[in-house]
């Protein structure tokens, strides 16, 4: 009898572990695109801010230093790509401000 019981109660507790399914919660809106999930899994994406201030050494410049500092002879656009690729940076993208900012820099 009570081997009887012990197997039982080892049934009931075997039948009460079985896995349920359980639904996933209601996502939370607004549920972002597939374009901004595929950004958000590129992970490491790197932003260029090259300016005057790069020439000044101030983070923020007042809008009165003379367009001639901004004067980027040694500049090699190659070799900071290269460099955010060699570190994993999937993207690079920035902006240039000053005098040549009119010209496109590829």
């Amino acid at each position: 009898m009570k081997n009887t019981f012990i197997s039982i109660l080892f049934l009931l507790a075997l039948s009460s572990c079985s896995q349920k399914e359980i639904k996933p919660p209601a996502p939370l809106l607004p549920v972002p695109t597939e374009s901004q999930l595929a950004w958000h899994e590129m992970e490491m994406n790197a932003f260029v801010h090259f300016t005057t201030n790069t020439f000044t050494g101030k983070e923020w410049g007042y809008g009165d230093e003379s367009p001639s500092l901004f004067n980027p002879s040694a500049f090699d656009a190659d070799q900071w790509i290269s460099t955010f690729k060699d570190a994993g940076f999937n993207i690079t993208m920035g902006f240039v401000c000053g005098p040549a900012s009119s010209q496109i820099i590829q």
